[in-house]
């Protein structure tokens, strides 16, 4: 009985055998041994896209012919059951629920007018009179009110910190007050004028230099509607 080492020395001996006769070396048959492997790889992976595609192509055909098949199963949504894949309920579907309507936006209101800005009045240290070279910037405000009845002013009262600050408080409500004497002695009324005090709680400049003082003391102005809004 013969043995597989036998069988297999018995083909290593055709191979041989067919190699002599076709005069090539073994590194040759190595080679067309690695061409036949490619080869036959190839063909398996050609196989494999071959049968993949198919499977697509089957699945995309079923898929139109579902969608397009009026007698394909469909959700239950109507009284005729006939081609509902579960029992219809007893009464009919509820209609659905319109959609709220929709709340037209208010209309936007007017953009508001940027109010003029007008320059502050200042002041000599320790003073609540308005000097002659400082008039002109009150008078500028007092034309506008004229011109505009409409148009009301708050006056803020301000100073340096030189002083406490008590009697700082009591200085910027001397100045307001000069201001306010001074607008209604040139024809505006009373009621479009208010008044508030700050001291030397809101300065603009720096108190270390003698400019920045000068400009911390001051009535400033800003204009409102008229009749006031609250």
């Amino acid at each position: 009985m013969e043995t597989s080492d036998n069988k297999n020395d018995l083909v290593v001996e055709d191979i041989a055998l067919w190699i002599r006769d076709n005069n090539m070396e073994w590194e040759d048959f190595y080679k067309k041994c690695d061409k036949f492997d490619l080869i036959n790889k190839g063909l398996f992976y050609l196989f494999l896209l071959f049968i993949i595609v198919g499977l697509c192509c089957i699945k995309i055909i079923s898929l139109s012919y579902a969608k397009n098949d009026p007698t394909e199963y469909q959700p239950c949504l109507a009284v005729d059951c006939s081609l509902c894949d579960k029992e219809c309920p007893t009464e009919p579907c509820p209609p659905p629920v319109p959609c709220p309507e929709m709340t037209p936006c208010p209309p936007c209101p007017p953009p508001v007018a940027n109010q003029p800005v007008f320059e502050p009045v200042l002041f000599d240290y320790n003073a609540y009179d308005i000097k002659h070279y400082f008039i002109d910037k009150a008078k500028r405000v007092i034309e506008y009110l004229k011109e505009n009845p409409d148009k009301a002013v708050i006056l803020y009262g301000n100073t340096d910190d030189k002083g406490n600050i008590s009697y700082n408080k009591q200085l910027a409500e001397r100045r307001v007050n000069s201001v306010k004497k001074y607008f209604v002695q040139q024809g505006i009324e009373s009621g479009r004028i208010r008044t508030k005090t700050f001291g030397e709680h809101k300065s603009s400049q720096s108190n270390e230099t003698q400019s920045g003082r000068l400009k911390n003391r001051r009535v400033e102005f800003e204009i409102k509607d008229y009749p006031w809004q609250d």
